[in-house]
C-alpha cells in the first residue's frame, strides 16, 4: 500500500492538519481503521487523534482516494468532530 499525499492543509483555527491522500497498489478498498493506523503511523500521530472522513473507490482502478484529519491531540478532536466521526472504526454491535 503506497500513500501519495494530493493536498495536505494546516488549519489552525481547528488545531487540525488536512490530507487528502492516493492510496494505491492495492487489492482490496482497506477498512477505515486499517487507513486510520497507517496514517497515524506515517506522520507519528496517535490514534485518537486521527479521523478518516471517507474513502473513495472509482470502479475499475487500483486506487482510492482518502480524506482525513489529524488534530494537535484527542481533546481538540473531541471539541470539533462529532461523536459518530470518532466512532466510526470502533467495533460494531451484534444484532
Amino acid at each position: 500500500m503506497e500513500l501519495e499525499v494530493i493536498q495536505d492543509h494546516t488549519n489552525s483555527l481547528l488545531d487540525r492538519r488536512e490530507l487528502v491522500i492516493k492510496v494505491s497498489s492495492i487489492s482490496t478498498t482497506p477498512t477505515r481503521k486499517m487507513m486510520k493506523e497507517k496514517i497515524a503511523s506515517k506522520y507519528g500521530a496517535a490514534l485518537d487523534t486521527v479521523v478518516v472522513e471517507k474513502i473513495k473507490t472509482e470502479f475499475g482502478k487500483q486506487e482510492i482516494i482518502v480524506s482525513a484529519r489529524i488534530y494537535t491531540g484527542a481533546a481538540e478532536a473531541m471539541k470539533v468532530e462529532n461523536a459518530y466521526m470518532l466512532n466510526r472504526d470502533s467495533k460494531k454491535k451484534e444484532g
